[in-house]
């Protein structure tokens, strides 16, 4: 099975390479017939780095210093991605961009069959729901920012009401539930403060990207409590007694 599988292998890198060097000949005959122009835009200078698969990526500097290190170690020449055509080296890049190789044709050819075509639009697909999928995470991103700062805001509203919510008690209660809710207040006013100057630059670029798609809520939060826990009762405020 290990046999079959390295002639297999060896049979599709055989091909790749026969298919590179047929292009890379008939681009040079064409050059010397033609000379430069606008077909140069179709038929481009076919580097190294070019020849990969849609799911494949250009590894990046680090990547492949790690890779020449190892082959270094194990007495292995370069890899054939470490130098171009002209045997200079290739260009790096840190970005996952498909290989021009893929979606450059000439005008009426649309490939083997159709099936560059299709197998564009299936990347494409991948990638529209990629976008989606991180367009949604970041809407949740914003909005979860926007909650945490809404509740900070009404929760130093509820503890600046609660500051005189107790009737009937003693001068030193009633100065220490005061002391108690003017501490909490000031605390949820810090928090929002904080998280808000924190997040500003993570909300605006969300803002940016996200365009309209993203809804302006700045309007009072209403919260709905079944029980309203009052001071007095058996609960979190037992200690104020």
């Amino acid at each position: 099975m290990y046999t079959k599988s390295q002639a297999l292998l060896s049979g599709i890198e055989g091909r790749i390479k026969a298919a590179v060097s047929s292009y890379r000949r008939a681009r040079v005959a064409l050059l010397s017939l033609c000379g430069p122009g606008d077909w140069e835009q179709v038929y481009q200078v076919l580097h190294q780095n070019d020849i990969r698969g849609m799911n494949e990526r250009t590894l990046n500097e680090e990547e492949q210093e790690e890779e020449r290190r190892a082959r270094a170690l194990a007495g292995m020449p370069p890899a054939e991605h470490d130098l171009d055509e002209f045997g200079d080296p290739v260009e790096q890049n840190r970005r996952r961009i498909l290989s021009w190789i893929w979606y450059t044709v000439a005008a009426g050819d649309t490939g083997a069959d159709g099936l560059l075509h299709d197998d564009i639009r299936v990347e494409w697909t991948k990638a529209r729901a990629r976008a989606d999928r991180w367009r949604e995470e970041l809407m949740f991103l914003e909005e979860e920012m926007r909650r945490v700062l809404m509740y900070c805001n009404w929760k130093a509203v509820w503890w600046s009401e609660r500051k005189r919510a107790r009737s009937g008690v003693s001068p030193e209660l009633a100065e220490g539930l005061y002391a108690y809710a003017a501490e909490q207040e000031a605390r949820e006013r810090r928090w929002k403060e904080a998280w808000g100057r924190r997040w500003a630059p993570v909300r605006e670029r969300a803002r940016t990207a996200l365009g309209n798609d993203l809804v302006d809520v700045e309007e009072a939060l209403v919260v709905e409590l079944d029980e309203e826990v009052q001071y007095g009762e058996e609960g979190e405020h037992d200690d104020l007694d």
